[in-house]
C-alpha cells in the first residue's frame, strides 16, 4: 500500500478517481486542494490537504510529510501555462515521491495539435517537464468521456458535466465533424477511474497509457440515440475545410455551454473545431492493442449503446 495524492480531487474526474481508489482499498489516497474541506472528507473517505499548488517548497514538504508515493493530476490544462509544472517539480524534489500521472484524459497529442489548442500545447509541455525528472510517469488516453452525452438521469451518477459536443441529444440535433465515419473512443468516467486504481499496482508504466470503453463513429452515435429516444435527429455535417477555419455549426445546447465557460465564444468554437478535426483524422481512434483493458480483463467498461440507452431511454425532450 502506498499513499496517492490527487490534484483536482474535489470534483469531476479527480473526485471520481479518488472514489475508485477508496473503493478498491489497496492504497491510501489524499486530495490536494486550495482549502480544507471536512465535509468532503467525511463524504468521500479521504483527507483533503490544503496547499498552494504553485508553492514548490510547500508541496515538497507536504509530499514528504505524508509519504506521498504517487501523484495524480486531474487539473484543467486550458490556462496560459501548464498548471501542473510546479507539482511535477515538487514531486521530483520530494524524497518520497516516485510516480506521476499527468493530466491528459483525452487523446495522444502531436505538435500539430499544440498549434490548434492551448490545452494540447500545455499537455505536451508538462510531458517534456516530466522527461527531465527521475519520476516514473504516464499520461492516460481515454478518448472522450462518455459522460458528456449523459442525461439528467445519468448526471446523478457522474461527477462530470454534460456539454453539447457534436451530438446534442437533449435537443435531438447533431453537427457531425467531417464524414462522421471514423471510429472514436468513448469511455465512462467511472470505468476510467477503475482502471486508474488498478494501474497503481502495476510494476511498470509506459509514458502513454490507453483505456478504451467503446468505439463508435459519430454517425453510429446518432443512430443509437435515435433508437434510444425514439426521435429523429436534425443532423448537419461540418466539412474539414469549415473546421480548419475554426468554425462549426452551432447546436441549441451550445448557448448554455458558451455562457457557462469564461472564454470568448470564438475561442470555444475554435477549440471545438480542433476536436472535430482530431476526431475526423483518427486521433480518437485509440490503439486497442496497447489498452489497459488487455491487462485487466475483469474490468468490463460500459458500451456506448448501454450508456445511451440507460441515460436516454424514455427520456423526453
Amino acid at each position: 500500500m502506498v499513499t496517492v495524492a490527487v490534484a483536482g480531487g474535489t470534483g469531476k474526474v479527480g473526485r471520481t478517481i479518488v472514489e475508485a481508489i477508496v473503493a478498491a482499498g489497496e492504497h491510501k489516497v489524499v486530495i490536494l486542494s486550495r482549502e480544507e474541506n471536512k465535509l468532503l472528507e467525511e463524504e468521500i473517505g479521504a483527507s483533503v490537504l490544503a496547499v498552494d499548488i504553485h508553492n514548490i517548497s510547500a508541496l515538497t514538504e507536504l509530499f514528504e510529510k505524508h509519504n506521498v508515493h504517487t501523484v495524480i493530476s486531474t487539473l484543467g490544462m486550458n490556462g496560459p501555462e501548464p498548471i501542473e509544472i510546479d507539482i511535477i517539480r515538487a514531486s521530483e524534489a520530494s524524497q518520497a515521491t516516485k510516480r506521476f500521472i499527468s493530466s491528459d484524459w483525452g487523446l495522444p497529442h502531436t505538435e500539430k495539435h499544440a498549434a490548434q489548442a492551448n490545452s494540447a500545447n500545455n499537455k505536451l509541455r508538462a510531458q517534456d517537464e516530466l522527461r527531465k525528472t527521475n519520476l516514473e510517469w504516464t499520461s492516460i488516453h481515454i478518448g472522450f468521456f462518455l459522460d458528456f452525452w449523459g442525461s439528467s438521469k445519468s448526471a446523478a451518477k457522474s461527477n462530470l458535466h454534460t456539454p453539447s459536443t457534436f451530438v446534442d441529444i437533449k435537443h435531438r440535433a447533431a453537427a457531425i465533424p467531417g464524414s462522421g465515419d471514423v471510429p472514436v473512443t468513448f469511455t465512462y468516467s467511472r470505468d476510467v477511474a477503475k482502471f486508474v486504481a488498478a494501474l497503481l499496482s502495476l510494476e511498470k508504466w509506459e509514458e502513454a497509457t490507453y483505456i478504451i470503453g467503446d468505439k463508435v463513429t459519430f454517425n453510429e452515435m446518432v443512430k443509437i440515440t435515435e433508437e434510444a429516444t425514439g426521435d429523429k435527429f436534425n443532423v448537419v455535417y461540418d466539412s474539414v475545410e469549415t473546421l480548419e477555419k475554426g468554425e462549426l455549426s452551432e447546436l441549441p445546447g451550445h448557448e448554455a455551454m458558451f455562457a457557462s465557460i469564461p472564454a470568448p465564444k470564438a475561442v470555444m468554437k475554435k477549440v471545438m473545431s480542433a476536436y472535430g478535426l482530431w476526431a475526423e483524422s483518427g486521433g480518437f481512434n485509440l490503439d486497442e492493442s496497447k489498452a489497459l483493458n488487455n491487462v485487466f480483463p475483469d474490468i468490463k467498461p460500459i458500451t456506448v449503446r448501454e450508456f445511451l440507452e440507460d441515460a436516454w431511454g424514455n427520456e423526453k425532450k
